[in-house]
């Protein structure tokens, strides 16, 4: 173990600082000044720890979010979103293979050989076709509509009502 030697720490000690036993005198600007300064470090500091604290406390009402947590809602979300674009593709190769005809998934077929597409008509004299067997929709400009809009189907075209509604923008407001 090494001694201490007292003069080492007066080594410390800076030339101009005195001697815990020696009498000071100051003059009231210098108390003033040194007072200043001290109260200004004082409160940097101060201005410090509440800024860190303030950050501290944000920061814990965050809620505690598990890594593994979140692992698992993204895995889930890739999952489901895989799910849906099966049942998607599902829909559309079911609508491939539907063969819009009455009766087409029961035991006796429709004698008349009629689509089970129903038609309606909107307010602004667009017709439009849903089959009743896969839920595909015929709107006017698709590749099929002429085909299918020409067959014989299984019920009277309906209609949204006997108005006639020249734009879209219309039949909004009078349904407002």
């Amino acid at each position: 173990m090494a001694k201490q030697n007292p003069e080492s720490n007066d080594e410390v000690l800076n030339a101009s600082t005195p001697k815990p036993e020696e009498k000071v005198s100051m003059s009231i600007s210098e108390l003033t000044a040194l007072i200043a300064r001290m109260t200004a470090e004082s409160n940097e500091r101060i201005a410090q720890s509440n800024e860190s604290l303030a950050k501290a406390i944000i920061e814990s009402r965050k809620p505690y979010v598990d890594p593994k947590n979140e692992e698992n809602e993204k895995l889930f979300r890739e999952q489901t979103r895989e799910m849906e674009r099966r049942k998607r593709d599902q829909i559309l190769k079911s609508q491939e293979w539907c063969q819009h005809l009455a009766g087409s998934l029961g035991e006796f077929q429709d004698q008349g050989h009629r689509t089970a597409i129903v038609w309606h008509q909107t307010d602004i004299r667009e017709q439009v076709g849903i089959c009743t067997v896969c839920q595909k929709q015929f709107r006017e400009g698709d590749k099929d509509y002429m085909f299918w809009r020409g067959k014989r189907s299984i019920n009277k075209i309906s209609k949204s009502g006997d108005r006639f509604v020249s734009t879209p923008q219309q039949t909004l407001e009078l349904t407002r």
